[in-house]
C-alpha cells in the first residue's frame, strides 16, 4: 500500500505495434472500473466498520498484469485509529494499513493506493465482490473507490517478416528429388499447395497467450510486365483459405479475404496455414494480424497509416522437373546381345572409334515395349582390338570390339552384365532401340546445352525448373555421365518414328505399359541429338512434342553448333511445351492457315517483341524459324516472351498463358499429340 503520489498511466488504441525493432514495446494500457462504497446519501460519504462487500462487474478482461484499488479515507475522530485491509474475492490486496489522518464527517480525507499483482480468484467480464475489512474503528471516505487496472500491450512479429527474401509456393512438388521451400508443408484435403506463417506474441518480452486476428493480403504482381494493382491475383479465390496449423475440422478453415481468430499458446506461438493457389503461378499473398477482429490497427497510425503487422511476401511458383539425355559424340549399336562374360561386342558402326586400346561405356535401357523405370545401368570396359574398320568413310562400318588382346587373352575385361539387341516393334525390326557402346571418359565425348538462360527467361513467368540428376538411383550409380542416349547420326532418316520410339525407350520419370508412356506429373524430356533428316534447305534446330501422355523436346547439335545459339534454342523449344500462341475456339484449340500456332509471329502476322521496356525493340523468343534463328538475335543471350496490350483487345501474353496453364502438365493438355518443328 501507499499514498498517492505522482502516478503516470497512458491509454492507447487496442491493436498491434509493429517495429523494424522485433517486439518493441510501447507504454501499457490503463483501464478503470469504479465502485461506490460509504454510501452516506445525501453527502457521498460515510463510515464503516467491521466487513462489508461491495458487488462490481468487471470490464476489463483477464489479461491485465497489475492492480491498483485507489480510495480517499480518514477515520472517524472521536474513535481510535482502525487498520483496513482490501480483497476481491477474497485474495488479499496489498498490506493491511492503519488510517492515521483523522476527520469529522467527510472531512480531512486522504488517498491510500493498495496495489497488487494478477489475484487467483479473479472473474474476467464477471461478477467480483471488493471486500472492506476497517478493524478497531470507523473508517469513512467517499462513495467512489477507483481500480484501475495495467494491461501490457502484446506485441506480435511474424518469422518471415517483411525484410526478407520474398518467398516462393510451389503449386506442386512432383518429383523425389525435389524438396518444398522452408514454410512450405504438404497439401491438406483441398489440394492447395499449404504455406505456414508462424509468429509469436510477447508481452514485457515473454510469451503470453493472446487472441490473434490474421487476415490475408493480395498486394501488387510483382512481375515486370503489365500494370499491377492491389487485389491482382488471377485465382477465383484470389486471397486462397486460412486454416489454424494442425487442425482438422472445417470450422478452423476460412476464406483468406474473413479474419481467422488463433489464440496463441502460453509461450506465444502461432501459427495460421495459408492455402494458395493450386493454378495460377505470380499469384502472391502476405498476411496481417491484429488483436481485434476489427483490425483497427490497420488505421492506427499517424494520418491513418497502417501499423498492423505483416508477413514477408510470398508468391506462387509451378515447377518443372526435366530430365536431360546427352547424346554419345561417338557410338554405336549393338547388333547381337551382350551377356555376363562376353569379352566380343558386334556393333553397328567402329568407323568413330580410335585406335585401341581405349575405354568405352556400355548402355542399357528399359525395352521400348513395357520395361521398367528402374531397368537401366552401364559399365566400362577397355577396347583392345577392333575387327571391321573400313577405308573410305562413305557408310557405316559394323565391325566388332575386342575386350581381350588377340596374342594374350587372358588380359582384358569381361562384360558384366546383359545387354540387348535390336526391338522389334509393331512388325518392324528398329536397330536403334538396341542397347549401345561409345565413347564416353570425358565431357567431351557427349553434347551438351548451356542451361543458365532458362531461368531468366521463365522468372517473369513464375516457373522454376528442376535438372533431375541420377544420384545413384536406378542402378546407375555414376553422376558424372547424366542420362546418356545412343549416338544416331541422323534422326528420322527411314523411319518418322525414330525421335519417339527413342523417348519412349529411354525416358526415366514415365509409367511404361507396353509402347505407351505416362509421364510423372510436371516432368518433362529434352533429349541432346546429333541432326535430324530433312529435304535440301531444311534446318531442324528443334522438335517439340506435346501431348496428353508426356513431352518431349529434341536439341540439334549440328544445326546448332554455336553454345549461344543452342542455349536460346532451349529457351525456344521449352517455351512450346507450354503450348504458347494457340487459338481457341469453343474451347479447343485450332489451327490459323493449316498452322498449329505456337510461333507468335506466325499465329499473330507479325513478330512480337520481348515485353519489357529494356528490350522493347528485340524479337520474341517464340519467333519462328530463320527470322530468329538467322540473326544476331539467336545469340546475344537477351531472352524474353512477348507482353502486348492493344486498345480494345484482350492481352495477348506468353507470360500470361504460361502463368494461367493448368497443372500437372502435360495431362491437363487435349489427348492429342502435337508435333512442332523449327
Amino acid at each position: 500500500m501507499r499514498k498517492a503520489g505522482a502516478h503516470w498511466s497512458a491509454v492507447m488504441a487496442g491493436c498491434l505495434w509493429f517495429s523494424a525493432v522485433a517486439f518493441a514495446q510501447l507504454p501499457p494500457l490503463t483501464k478503470t472500473i469504479s465502485i461506490d462504497v460509504f454510501l452516506n446519501p445525501p453527502n457521498g460519504c460515510g463510515y464503516m466498520s467491521g466487513q462489508q462487500n461491495f458487488p462490481f462487474m468487471d470490464t476489463v478482461g483477464g489479461d491485465w498484469s497489475k492492480l491498483e484499488v485507489r480510495m480517499s479515507l480518514a477515520y472517524r475522530q472521536d474513535q481510535p485509529p482502525p487498520t483496513l485491509s482490501i480483497a476481491i474475492n477474497g485474495d488479499p490486496i496489498d498490506e493491511p494499513v492503519q488510517i492515521t489522518n483523522p476527520g469529522g464527517f467527510c472531512e480531512n480525507r486522504q488517498p491510500y493506493v493498495f496495489e497488487s499483482g494478477k489475484l487467483p480468484n479473479y472473474i474476467a467480464f464477471g461478477q467480483n465482490r471488493l471486500n472492506v475489512f476497517s478493524i478497531g474503528g470507523f473508517t469513512g471516505g467517499d462513495t467512489a473507490v477507483v481500480l484501475t487496472f495495467t494491461v501490457p500491450v502484446p506485441t506480435f512479429e511474424f518469422e518471415l517478416v517483411p525484410a526478407s527474401t520474398a518467398a516462393r509456393m510451389l503449386i506442386r512438388n512432383d518429383s523425389p528429388q525435389g524438396t518444398l521451400p522452408p514454410y512450405q508443408i504438404v497439401p491438406g484435403p483441398s489440394g492447395r499447395p499449404r504455406f505456414r506463417f508462424p509468429g509469436v506474441v510477447k508481452v514485457d518480452n515473454a510469451g503470453a497467450a493472446r487472441d490473434v486476428w490474421f487476415r490475408v493480403v493480395d498486394p501488387k504482381d510483382t512481375a515486370p510486365y503489365g500494370t499491377p494493382s492491389e487485389n491482382d491475383n488471377h485465382d477465383p479465390s484470389p486471397k486462397g483459405f486460412l486454416t489454424t496449423a494442425g487442425c482438422g475440422d472445417p470450422s478452423c478453415r476460412v476464406s483468406g479475404g474473413t479474419p481467422l481468430r488463433i489464440r496463441s499458446d502460453a509461450s506465444g506461438r502461432v501459427e495460421p496455414v495459408l492455402e494458395g493457389t493450386n493454378r495460377y503461378s505470380g499469384d502472391n499473398y502476405l498476411l496481417e494480424a491484429s488483436f481485434d477482429a476489427q483490425f483497427t490497427c490497420a488505421t492506427a497510425g499517424p494520418n491513418g497509416t497502417n501499423l498492423c503487422p505483416r508477413s514477408g511476401l510470398v508468391t506462387a511458383w509451378k515447377r518443372i522437373n526435366v530430365e536431360v539425355h546427352k547424346m554419345f559424340v561417338a557410338g554405336a549399336f549393338l547388333t547381337d546381345p551382350v551377356s555376363p562374360g562376353d569379352i566380343l561386342i558386334n556393333v553397328s558402326d567402329v568407323s568413330a572409334f580410335p585406335n585401341p586400346p581405349f575405354v568405352v561405356r556400355l548402355i542399357h535401357g528399359a525395352s521400348a515395349d513395357g520395361g521398367s523405370p528402374q531397368d537401366f545401368y552401364h559399365e566400362e570396359v577397355t577396347v583392345r582390338h577392333i575387327q571391321g574398320r573400313r577405308l573410305l568413310n562413305f557408310s557405316p562400318a559394323p565391325g566388332r570390339l575386342y575386350l581381350r588382346e588377340p596374342n594374350n587373352p587372358s588380359v582384358g575385361d569381361t562384360v558384366q552384365a546383359s545387354y540387348s539387341g535390336l526391338e522389334n516393334i509393331l512388325g518392324i525390326d528398329r536397330p536403334y532401340l538396341a542397347d549401345a557402346v561409345g565413347l564416353g571418359a570425358t565431357s567431351a565425348d557427349y553434347t551438351t546445352v548451356d542451361t543458365s538462360l532458362v531461368a531468366p527467361l521463365f522468372d517473369d513467368a513464375f516457373v522454376e525448373f528442376l535438372w533431375l540428376s541420377d544420384e545413384g538411383s536406378f542402378n546407375w550409380p555414376d553422376p558424372r555421365y547424366g542420362r546418356v542416349i545412343p549416338f544416331v547420326h541422323e534422326l528420322q532418316r527411314g523411319d518418322g518414328a525414330m525421335t519417339e520410339l527413342l523417348a519412349r525407350k529411354w525416358m526415366r520419370n514415365a509409367q511404361r505399359v507396353g509402347v505407351w508412356r505416362v509421364a510423372e506429373p510436371n516432368h518433362q524430356m529434352v533429349f541432346l541429338a546429333n541432326r535430324k533428316y530433312g529435304l535440301p534447305g531444311e534446318i531442324h534446330r528443334g522438335d517439340t512434342r506435346v501431348s496428353h501422355a508426356f513431352n518431349d523436346l529434341w536439341l540439334y547439335t549440328a544445326a546448332t553448333p554455336n553454345s549461344d545459339l543452342r542455349a536460346e534454342a532451349l529457351t525456344h523449344e521449352l517455351g512450346h511445351e507450354w503450348l504458347v500462341n494457340q487459338f481457341y475456339l469453343n474451347g479447343q484449340p485450332t489451327t490459323i492457315n493449316d498452322y498449329p500456332g505456337g510461333h507468335c509471329d506466325r499465329a499473330f502476322g507479325m513478330p512480337q517483341h520481348i515485353g519489357t521496356a529494356a528490350n522493347a525493340s528485340h524479337l520474341c523468343e517464340m519467333t519462328s524459324g530463320n527470322n530468329m534463328w538467322t540473326s544476331s538475335e539467336a545469340r546475344d543471350r537477351r531472352v524474353g516472351f512477348h507482353h502486348v496490350v492493344l486498345p480494345g483487345q484482350p492481352i495477348d501474353s506468353e507470360y500470361l498463358h504460361i502463368r494461367h496453364r493448368a497443372e500437372p502438365v502435360p495431362q491437363n493438355d487435349n489427348p492429342r499429340t502435337r508435333m512442332i518443328t523449327q
